[in-house]
């Protein structure tokens, strides 16, 4: 009984849509063309842009857990704007036990903290070294992440604005400017 309602023999045949002209069924159709294209741009945009953000989130590597989640996505943030606006990878890395050199990975740019030891370690390519400015460097760590690492210091906020300083060190190569170091600390 159950399956004669829904296999009728016989009876009415569903109605079938018509179109008063071939314009309307052009017009149907195209709506419908652009309702699915739209729905698969819009799954497209959101997939982009989860892949980003796993991406950026992945070059953190907080092993001890002491960075907040809002400053990953801070730091996340930046390193996204570095590799899409210079094309350098820059890979984070926080940990309990002192920095080796064998924790950096030479694609890019490895920035290691570890607040325990009180230690910042800028490791990458000699070149690379050499553009950005030895000195650049020892600045960053001396007079900005040093002090942070001392009790009651805020070294997330610190390793923040070291990554936004790359930043500008960055943009300021790229744009030809040269050995502007001592004006990001003005």
């Amino acid at each position: 009984m159950f399956f004669s309602l829904w296999f009728r023999r016989g009876g009415k045949r569903r109605q079938r849509i018509e179109y008063e002209n071939p314009g309307e069924k052009l017009l149907r159709s195209l709506l419908l063309a652009a309702l699915i294209g739209g729905v698969c741009w819009a799954f497209w945009q959101n997939s982009d842009n989860y892949v980003q953000k796993f991406k950026a989130e992945s070059r953190i590597s907080d092993e001890a857990g002491l960075l907040g989640a809002e400053r990953k996505q801070e730091m996340a943030r930046i390193l996204s704007r570095i590799e899409e606006n210079f094309g350098v990878r820059v890979h984070v890395k926080v940990s309990l036990v002192p920095l080796l050199p064998t924790d950096a990975r030479p694609e890019g740019i490895f920035f290691g903290v570890c607040p325990g030891f009180r230690q910042c370690a800028f490791l990458m390519p000699e070149d690379w070294r050499q553009g950005l400015g030895e000195g650049f460097l020892i600045r960053l760590g001396e007079e900005i992440m040093r002090p942070a690492m001392t009790e009651g210091g805020d070294w997330p906020a610190a390793a923040v604005k070291v990554l936004e300083l790359l930043e500008q060190r960055l943009g300021q190569l790229a744009a030809g400017q040269g050995d502007a170091a001592s004006e990001l600390f003005k």
